[in-house]
């Protein structure tokens, strides 16, 4: 097999049919050898396949990686290594520079780097403590369709933190995360239907027994949703 002459374009496409077909170590050598011609595609694949499987590279490597898209401008890329400074994973650790790569990515409205921006405000992590700033970053991301945001969105609006206690948002963003598998949301939403509309838990109680059938490790986590809804048997 040769990949030598083919585009950048055209060796990150068959790398992909590879990495659909199971065969990584192939793929790789599709997406290093795009990567070396400035691939932006293929150097955020590179990042993402090692920091999901670390048999692949190091996270040096992965942000290595993730820097060379994130230079180019690409907000995934922006948003890792954002992410990857903010934990000290493959770089040394720095709010600064994470600050930096993710507010970049958030200028780009790249769902993940909204939630971690909010996060940032929410812990005063390279920036002053806002819990208004969070919140509205935490409402930007799930307007974007990330779940986590969504979930992030809706404690604010249960606890009353950068808002007054909000029932009906909170419900509204927590609905959103739960549409996406969240169990977490799935109690969440029954510690306010013990509140407000009881005869909504069976349903609840309905929905996480179907995500049990699709993974038994959330076994743990619908114990603790019946010890939450517990208190109406």
């Amino acid at each position: 097999m040769s990949i030598t002459g083919e585009t950048p374009d055209a060796l990150y496409d068959r790398g992909i049919e590879y990495l659909d077909e199971g065969n990584i170590e192939v793929a790789m050598e599709h997406f290093k050898s795009a990567a070396s011609k400035n691939h932006i595609l293929s150097q955020l694949e590179l990042g993402k396949l090692i920091i999901a499987n670390p048999k692949l590279g190091s996270p040096k490597e992965a942000a290595g990686y993730f820097r060379s898209a994130a230079e180019a401008g690409d907000p995934e890329a922006q948003s890792l290594l954002g992410r990857m400074y903010l934990d000290g994973e493959g770089v040394e650790q720095s709010d600064k520079k994470a600050y930096k790569w993710i507010s970049l990515a958030a200028e780009q409205n790249e769902p993940y780097a909204l939630d971690y921006l909010g996060y940032m405000y929410y812990e005063g992590r390279g920036v002053e403590q806002s819990f208004e700033k969070a919140l509205d970053y935490f409402v930007r991301s799930a307007e974007e369709g990330n779940p986590e945001g969504a979930f992030n969105a809706a404690s604010m609006y249960l606890q009353g933190e950068g808002t007054d206690v909000d029932l009906s948002k909170a419900e509204e963003y927590f609905l959103i995360a739960a549409d996406s598998g969240d169990p977490m949301a799935l109690t969440e939403l029954a510690k306010i239907y013990l509140k407000t509309d009881s005869a909504r838990i069976p349903e609840l109680d309905q929905r996480f027994q179907e995500l049990l059938e699709d993974d038994e490790r959330l076994q743990e986590d619908y114990e603790e949703f019946k010890r939450v809804i517990s208190g109406l048997q």
